[in-house]
């Protein structure tokens, strides 16, 4: 076998749309063939044309997947999926693939195959594994041959209009079942006992996976809280996860403490790493009893045009809650006495959240937050 073929064992399947192949790969090989075939704007013709039929990759999708596969967990189940042209026009084979013994032979050369889905994960791949020698990672690859371009089109149409976004709350219940300590499942377990607690401002009023069982008094979701609490914990949680499931494995790898600059912004960090969640939840839970108490009817109330107990109210609290906490480490009073002084020189009354005032979305969040942020100066 040449040195510039890649050969893998297949398994053949038919389906109404025709036959494909599906095989195990090391990602380095994929790489080698692969080519996302990107859709631009070609002004070179009499007309305007669009061609190819992928996405331009997003950075930022890129940045996290790369992030993502260096953990210790790291998995991409589903298939990658590649176009190859065995012929060229002309029907001359271009000797790109062949059958040999059960095996797939795929010509090793760039741009064999075009990438029909999964562009992201290997760019992601390439920018975080090529240089680590000792790292196995084989792909699921499905591979279609000689589909013309109305076929590629259509399968990664079908793909992508098919997929439905995965609700988050339902993700960050999911961590419930986490063995190992991580940032999201310590932010999970915080919003369930604030949900449980009767005695809590947050009593019955989370909507858990996102879905509302009372209408009457779930008002946040999930997701929304569970979010900021870990902003206030970890910069990058899912690299402070694979620290703390490396440490549980193998007895290394631990997380470091915030800075007393860093603590400014991370406030909940060196609580979380001294396993000090309980001080996590007294903070969240003194700070929005004196929001209840100083504004009991927005908090308590369900009424479509009242947004302080949403996620507009309660993403400004929470951005709000950074400034209040730091500030009162400098106060010889209790957490919750220098919040409810705090708030009582709000200048907001309990029936003024309106929709028409607070702007559902990031406008009405900063518009909230901006006069929260005005009782420092009363």
């Amino acid at each position: 076998m040449s040195v510039n073929e890649i050969s893998v064992p297949y398994l053949k399947v038919t389906q109404p749309v025709g036959t494909f192949y599906v095989a195990s790969m090391d990602f380095r090989d994929v790489l080698a063939i692969a080519k996302a075939d990107i859709r631009t704007l070609d002004k070179g013709g009499a007309f305007d044309r669009y061609l190819g039929i992928q996405r331009n990759v997003s950075k930022k999708r890129q940045s996290e997947i790369a992030s993502y596969c260096t953990t210790i967990d790291a998995t991409f189940p589903t298939s990658i999926i590649l176009s190859i042209q065995s012929m060229d026009e002309n029907g001359i084979d271009k000797g790109n693939i062949r059958f040999e013994n059960g095996l797939m032979i795929i010509k090793k050369e760039e741009n064999v195959a075009s990438i029909l889905d999964g562009q992201h994960r290997l760019e992601g791949m390439k920018s975080a594994l090529m240089d680590l020698e000792n790292i196995k990672f084989d792909l699921n690859v499905t591979i279609f041959i000689d589909a013309d371009i109305d076929k590629q089109a259509q399968i990664f149409s079908v793909i992508n209009k098919a997929q439905t976004k995965v609700n988050k709350s339902l993700v960050y219940d999911l961590y419930e079942y986490s063995v190992n300590r991580c940032p999201q499942k310590t932010a999970h377990d915080i919003v369930r006992v604030l949900n449980r607690k009767m005695e809590s401002p947050f009593y019955k009023k989370i909507r858990i996976l996102g879905m509302t069982n009372d209408a009457e008094t779930e008002t946040i979701a999930q997701a929304t809280f569970v979010e900021w609490i870990i902003k206030y914990i970890s910069k990058n949680p899912m690299k402070d996860r694979d620290a703390l499931k490396r440490k549980s494995f193998f007895g290394k790898s631990k997380l470091e403490k915030a800075d007393i600059e860093e603590s400014k912004k991370l406030i909940f960090r060196n609580m979380f790493i001294d396993e000090n969640d309980s001080e996590i939840i007294q903070i969240l839970y003194d700070y929005f009893c004196c929001v209840r108490d100083r504004w009991p009817n927005a908090w308590n109330e369900n009424k479509d045009d009242n947004v302080l107990n949403k996620s507009t109210g309660i993403i400004a609290l929470m951005k709000f809650l950074r400034d209040v906490y730091v500030n009162s480490l400098n106060q010889d009073k209790p957490f919750r006495d220098y919040c409810k002084r705090v708030f009582s020189n709000v200048r907001i009354s309990d029936n003024s959240f309106s929709k028409r005032e607070y702007i559902p979305g990031t406008s009405g969040q900063s518009t909230l937050y901006k006069r929260l942020c005005e009782s420092f100066n009363s």
